[in-house]
């Protein structure tokens, strides 16, 4: 979703200093700080986010709450997490919570999730970092 609101030129600006930040330092950085972050964004963040939220935190909840409301509240809470970017920048990442929620519910497992998030975030860097 964030790769989308920066093609299209009012989003973008309007989007602009909100999403991914420190992305916008990375403009005049060497590549070894490039790779370096593309690396820490698109793979390590993802694993540790979903291994956290919809590994431990959803196996913990689903013993009190059933599936649906786990969902929810595991993506609130995932949420809550890119909250100081900014509020515009969870409300654009919803969909993408609903989406590792159900691939969760759906799987069974972290797997698909972790997937996705790798997959989704290598093409918002990717995209964002070619247009800077």
């Amino acid at each position: 979703l964030l790769a989308v609101v920066h093609t299209v030129p009012w989003l973008s600006r309007a989007a602009d200093g909100l999403s991914m930040p420190f992305l916008q330092t990375l403009k005049d950085a060497g590549p070894v700080r490039k790779l370096v972050t593309v690396v820490f964004v698109a793979a390590l963040a993802p694993i540790a986010e979903e291994l956290f939220f919809r590994g431990w935190l959803w196996t913990a909840l689903l013993r009190f709450w059933n599936p649906g409301v786990v969902a929810v509240v595991t993506g609130a809470f995932w949420l809550l997490l890119h909250a100081p970017d900014g509020l515009i920048r969870p409300l654009m990442l919803l969909p993408m919570a609903a989406i590792l929620s159900a691939s969760r519910y759906w799987n069974g497992s972290v797997q698909g999730p972790v997937m996705l998030h790798i997959f989704n975030n290598a093409l918002a860097v990717s995209l964002l970092m070619s247009a800077r």
